[in-house]
């Protein structure tokens, strides 16, 4: 569990650009010791394949916004 991104491939495409980095970390070969990775920081859910890894964004949105 992160609280940014393991991959670029997480980021909606508005966010490819320089900030990029700042955002986003790319642990591929970690990713690669477990069966499933679960991240937050985007407000967009995700849920993907990396090899054999599953990666998983659900955001909940902030605790005093209307959900």
């Amino acid at each position: 569990i992160t609280h940014y991104s393991p991959l670029h491939q997480s980021l909606l495409p508005e966010m490819l650009d320089a900030l990029a980095k700042r955002i986003s970390v790319d642990l591929r070969d970690l990713i690669e010791t477990s069966n499933i990775w679960v991240h937050g920081h985007i407000h967009k859910k995700q849920d993907y394949f990396c090899g054999k890894t599953r990666i998983v964004c659900n955001p909940r949105g902030y605790s005093r916004a209307e959900v």
